[in-house]
């Protein structure tokens, strides 16, 4: 009896991370919390209603850094993850182009994470309401602290 494999029909692709910093920006310190790299997962749909989600490190799974977007990231395709350059201050946003290669189809998909920047922490001074005294603002890519 002949079996007939099913076919893929579709790709589903997303990084888990909506939000990431660069790995140098203060962002990512434990007081603000934000990741520098995330995960992403891959989904190929087929015919019969069943889906693969296993695609890491494979030979017929290729993952770029968007051209739009180039400098701004970096691809590990073996633990499918991006991390976000410690250059990209001037990027918005990193985004991963996915190509798979199912047999003679081919498929493609994009995603993106906002790439966010800690530019200033203000602290202000009050006393019952009032605004007595405001502190002066240090940059936030500097290595020195106000204290």
């Amino acid at each position: 009896m002949p079996v007939t494999p099913p076919m893929p029909t579709e790709i589903t692709f997303a990084i888990i991370e909506t939000e990431m910093t660069p790995t140098n920006d203060f962002a990512s310190t434990y007081l603000f919390g934000k990741p520098t790299s995330s995960s992403f997962r891959l989904t190929v749909s087929f015919d019969d209603g069943s889906e693969i989600t296993t695609y890491a490190g494979m030979d017929t799974v290729l993952y770029n850094i968007s051209d739009n977007t180039l400098g701004c990231g970096t691809v590990n395709k073996d633990e499918d993850t991006v991390t976000v350059s410690e250059g990209a201050i001037a990027c918005s946003q990193v985004c991963v182009d996915v190509k798979v290669q199912v047999g003679s189809l081919t498929f493609e998909a994009t995603d993106c994470s906002d790439v966010v920047h800690l530019t200033e922490v203000r602290t202000s001074i009050s006393v019952q309401g009032q605004d007595v005294m405001t502190l002066y603002r240090m940059p936030c890519n500097s290595s020195s602290f106000e204290r």
